[in-house]
């Protein structure tokens, strides 16, 4: 079943699969993710302290490109994703200052670039591999000096387990991303590893967190604070479901405003 899977791989079916996804990231959004709550908090982390411009790769319906919107630091805000119903969706739920959408599947280089960060939340698994070594070319021209990558992907023993046990669960192209792919990826954009954590989040070790930094620099270390960081409590508040699009903070608010937004009979 698999196999079957990325047999069609090509552009034009992964866009209309992500645009029939869509409504499953809809749903996610009403109810809540923990992987993709899980996700911002790193993003929020990552980003402290810093400002200039991110692109979210992948942005699925907004959600994450707009979470980046709220954390301080005033960042502009570009998402892209290859499914139009997708960025239809996001400039509906999303339209904001300092944020816009664009459909690009990214093999051509953004006029709006280069950027101080890229943010790729469960989307590098889902480029074929052999097209891997140019999407990293692209990545290396779209950061900008001193930018970070923001990475995160199923674990190998989480994708293994959904060959072996739950290959429903999977998407029209799901490869697995080997500690020695994290490395090609730094030497093909100039990185160095800044972050590396394995995350619990529905089974034990099944979604790995990375940081990748271009450039960084060899100084002394700044005195830390005794408190909690902005991006950490920030990040906290995405963890527990508290800071949502438009301070729509339940499920409920959420379902609702998806309804103000996209009519009663979106789904």
């Amino acid at each position: 079943m698999f196999g079957s899977l990325k047999l069609k791989a090509n552009k034009e079916s992964v866009a209309s699969f992500y645009d029939e996804f869509s409504k499953r990231l809809l749903n996610d959004y009403i109810r809540g993710n923990r992987r993709f709550n899980a996700a911002v908090e790193l993003a929020s982390s990552a980003l402290s302290g810093r400002s200039g411009k991110i692109l979210d790769i992948g942005c699925g319906i907004g959600v994450s490109s707009n979470a980046c919107v709220e954390l301080p630091g005033q960042y502009v805000v570009q998402g892209v994703d290859i499914s139009p119903r997708n960025i239809e969706i996001a400039n509906r739920l999303f339209a904001r200052d300092r944020l816009t959408y664009e459909v690009s599947d990214m093999s051509k280089p953004l006029e709006s670039g280069p950027f101080d960060a890229l943010l790729l939340i469960d989307m590098y698994e889902h480029i074929p591999r052999s097209d891997w070594p140019g999407f990293n070319r692209v990545l290396s021209t779209h950061l900008a000096p001193g930018g970070i990558i923001i990475l995160t992907t199923p674990s190998p023993l989480h994708q293994e387990y959904l060959r072996q046990e739950k290959p429903e669960g999977l998407q029209i192209v799901d490869e697995t991303v080997e500690v020695a792919d994290v490395i090609q990826l730094m030497q093909d954009t100039g990185t160095t590893l800044k972050h590396y954590s394995l995350e619990t989040i529905w089974n034990t070790n099944d979604y790995v967190h990375l940081v990748l930094e271009h450039d960084p620099k060899h100084l002394p270390a700044k005195k830390k604070s005794n408190g909690v960081g902005m991006g950490r409590r920030i990040g906290r508040k995405f963890r527990d479901g508290v800071v949502t699009a438009l301070s729509t903070d339940s499920e409920s608010a959420r379902r609702k405003f998806v309804e103000q937004r996209l009519g009663v009979g979106w789904e």
